[in-house]
């Protein structure tokens, strides 16, 4: 489900060279695997925004990068590189609705699964239900993160334009566990007077426990750069 904007989104493509960059931002190594720049979804609060130099971080959910040969040289590099872990998603969100035509995401999880390498995807698109089958084939080496920042839509509308509805995500997050999908919950960036309602965090610890999905609380701490909010991960 895509939601109606009245701006343009540009659409760039670029050739790479690497796939695959070192990480450790959730306390463990791993390589970080990013199909595109930048991201449709829009979210008022990304981080990512400032650490996307080919983006105007003015422009922000108006402009994706597209890697067009990233599966070419993830055959390339998975192979002499030997990770451990590949995570998914670290600075774009690789199920925006773009992926829905151009597919890398798919491509690229596929070409990691079928080298037997553990990979953990974090999205807040339901998208991520048409690869369904490469996950469920894949459920040992497979984790899937869900971003739940708030339950009302009015919120969500308005920090993340593009998104998934919440409900669209917890159902999501549903099929994924009753499959056997290892699942958790991003809950983040939690933003005074706006997603910390004691009552809905509960809700959401609730539907954590219902799927036996940890949860990650993420705080918002905002920084004056330009007008652009930094989130920093203050997880706890």
């Amino acid at each position: 489900m895509l939601r109606a904007r009245t701006t343009r989104i540009k659409i760039l493509h670029k050739r790479v060279q690497r796939a695959l960059v070192r990480g450790g931002i959730f306390g463990e190594p791993y390589y970080a695997l990013n199909p595109y720049r930048g991201c449709i979804h829009g979210c008022l609060y990304c981080y990512a925004r400032s650490l996307t130099r080919e983006v105007d971080p003015r422009k922000w959910g108006k402009v994706v990068i597209v890697k067009v040969n990233i599966a070419d040289v993830l055959r390339r590099e998975i192979r002499s590189i030997k990770p451990s872990k590949i995570f998914i998603g670290t600075i774009t969100d690789p199920y925006q609705p773009i992926e829905a035509i151009y597919r890398l995401t798919r491509k690229v999880l596929g070409i990691v699964l079928r080298n037997n390498v553990r990979v953990s995807v974090q999205t807040k698109n339901s998208l991520i239900l048409r690869d369904l089958d490469i996950l469920l084939n894949n459920r040992n080496l497979v984790d899937v993160g869900i971003t739940i920042t708030t339950l009302d839509n009015r919120v969500s509308r308005k920090y993340e334009p593009m998104a998934s509805p919440p409900e669209a995500r917890i159902k999501a997050l549903r099929i994924l566990s009753s499959i056997g999908i290892k699942t958790w919950i991003f809950v983040g960036p939690i933003i005074p007077g706006e997603t910390d309602d004691i009552n809905m965090l509960k809700e959401i610890i609730m539907l954590a426990k219902e799927n036996k999905s940890p949860i990650i609380f993420d705080k918002f701490i905002s920084l004056l750069d330009n007008s652009i909010p930094v989130l920093l991960f203050k997880s706890s």
